[in-house]
């Protein structure tokens, strides 16, 4: 990658400015034409996050016609969809990406995750069950952000206390997040704390992170409020 592309990157994401990130990795993508592709790919999947989903797809796929990864952009693809509500093709997009690499991890976690919205509770948790040591691999290949999605499966698997394992350690990450004041603390966290204590039918505790939440990203809630488990019905 040109330094200079390099170094525009690494200062958008210290900043945790999607405005001023979209921006920056437009002049990157314009200066640094060898990594064009996965910097197209990296600016589709800001767009997807803030709610601008034609804009998202269009840049994968212009991502994906200049060489970039397809896994990459198969799992954004369904990311995308996944935000605009449609769940059927956010499903075959992530399933594309199982059949690429039915190995990688994060491919049979993304997969599993996808039949797991579809009500699909038993065959999800055996997706998942693919994965060799799951709890000690999981941050490993997930990373701390997702740990719920794990305990949504398990749970409705049956396997409750298994789940819980993965809510507590969300809820210990996301707090810590938001004490130290790290990037995720100022939404990601919050959105992560209403999706696991809605689940839990916390309503206090839910609509308490969704107002935090709100303050920095209402576009967000609006695309993807629809997802989080539970929080219509409490």
């Amino acid at each position: 990658m040109h330094p200079k592309s390099f170094e525009i990157i690494s200062v958008t994401d210290d900043l945790n400015d999607f405005v001023k990130g979209i921006a920056s990795l437009h002049k990157a993508a314009g200066i640094d034409q060898s990594s064009r592709p996965g910097i197209l790919a990296a600016l589709a999947g800001r767009y997807a996050t803030i709610g601008f989903i034609d804009k998202a797809k269009y840049y994968y796929q212009e991502a994906l016609r200049l060489g970039a990864d397809s896994a990459r952009v198969y799992s954004g693809l369904s990311w995308t969809e996944y935000c605009r509500g449609d769940m059927e093709k956010a499903h075959n997009y992530a399933k594309m990406r199982y059949e690429l690499d039915s190995t990688n991890l994060r491919s049979i976690y993304t997969y599993g995750h996808m039949i797991f919205k579809f009500g699909h509770f038993q065959e999800a948790y055996r997706q998942i069950s693919k994965i060799p040591d799951l709890q000690s691999k999981v941050i490993t290949f997930m990373g701390p952000f997702d740990l719920h999605n794990i305990g949504y499966i398990l749970w409705q698997a049956g396997k409750e206390e298994e789940a819980e394992y993965y809510f507590n350690e969300q809820i210990r990450y996301c707090t810590e997040s938001i004490r130290l004041n790290r990037p995720y603390g100022d939404w990601g966290a919050h959105y992560d704390l209403v999706a696991i204590y809605a689940f839990q039918g916390d309503k206090e505790k839910a609509y308490t992170h969704l107002e935090e939440y709100d303050k920095f990203f209402f576009t967000k809630i609006t695309s993807q409020i629809h997802h989080i488990p539970n929080l219509i019905s409490i």
